[in-house]
């Protein structure tokens, strides 16, 4: 592949910018960066391109710089994002040299890069370093018999409010509060493609805790997914808020920072929607031993 070459983030070359938008829109389809390129949202995603000596694009790529914060510990990270060819086929030469060219420049400057997959044992990341790692959810006990504390729970509408949309999208941009052990900050973008594609139904305000929180009912089992404020927030006294009678478990999406008895178990699918599919953690670390942590990257951080 002598005739191609790498070009990193080019926001200003206007022939690669409409290259790479093509390319996104014609192979990308239903995922972050095709959302990403229609609503012109303005992110923290550098692309990443293969060009052949005519400066043609043949590949795109991508990554977004972030923290994660785990136990009050801030770590600089990757997210390697999607991999998409011009050709119809995928090529796996170029798919590996775009990998290879973000691991390269920046695995010496970064604790961890990570990314997911929907397979796995991924050929292609594990060549290149990286390292499928466990990933766990927290289940906790709870009284079905106990009602809920009369609070005012609104849910939120994301579809025709523009009020309620931008509100939780200032949330999400400034929460300056976080209720997890392990949680990652970034530019917000993939947070609010990931809570419009999946979750957007599920999205409530709590007046009187002033914060929003995410959550679902499966049968007797309460699935707290996101929980975001500028305040201070006590796990518990906002679950004795909204959680109905009925309930017997909790399940937390994230690492929650309360002193309790918890069981913890591996997660093999990610509730999506209203489905559950494959999402694999892959991490190659610079500075890190994650899998000491029992750990899950927010359901709004994933990128699959």
């Amino acid at each position: 592949m002598n005739s191609h070459s790498l070009v990193f983030n080019y926001r200003e070359n206007k022939h690669f910018l409409q290259e790479m938008h093509t390319i996104i829109k014609k192979r990308g389809s239903k995922t972050f960066e095709e959302w990403m390129v229609n609503n012109n949202f303005d992110s923290a995603y550098v692309p990443v391109t293969i060009v052949n000596e005519r400066n043609g694009v043949l590949a795109v790529s991508g990554f977004i710089k972030s923290k994660a914060i785990i136990n009050k510990t801030t770590l600089n990270t990757i997210l390697l994002t999607n991999t998409f060819t011009k050709s119809k086929e995928s090529n796996p030469l170029m798919v590996n040299e775009l990998i290879q060219g973000v691991v390269k420049k920046y695995e010496n400057i970064s604790d961890f890069i990570y990314t997911f997959s929907n397979v796995e044992n991924d050929d292609v990341l594990i060549r290149n370093g990286f390292k499928k790692i466990k990933e766990y959810t927290y289940f906790m006990q709870w009284d079905p018999n106990k009602d809920a504390k009369l609070s005012v729970l609104k849910r939120l509408d994301l579809d025709t409010n523009q009020a309620d949309f931008e509100f939780v999208k200032d949330e999400l941009f400034h929460s300056s509060k976080n209720n997890s052990l392990f949680y990652i900050r970034e530019d917000g973008a993939l947070s609010i493609y990931s809570l419009l594609k999946y979750y957007r139904n599920n999205v409530f305000y709590i007046s009187n805790l002033d914060a929003i929180v995410i959550f679902s009912i499966n049968n007797k089992t309460f699935q707290l997914i996101g929980l975001y404020s500028k305040n201070e927030i006590d796990v518990l006294e906002l679950l004795e808020s909204i959680v109905p009678k009925g309930i017997s478990l909790i399940e937390f999406y994230f690492v929650p920072n309360i002193k309790n008895k918890f069981v913890v178990k591996e997660l093999r699918k990610v509730m999506a929607a209203d489905c559950q599919h494959r999402s694999f953690l892959y991490v190659k670390e610079s500075t890190t031993n994650l899998e000491a942590s029992k750990f899950v990257v927010p359901l709004l951080n994933r990128l699959k």
